[in-house]
């Protein structure tokens, strides 16, 4: 359960620096 907690963590915020980044 935590290392699936981590990962959304981790996935959302490389989403969110990538999309940063595009923008």
């Amino acid at each position: 359960a935590i290392i699936a907690l981590l990962c959304a963590f981790i996935f959302s915020y490389l989403n969110n620096t990538q999309r940063t980044y595009s923008q």
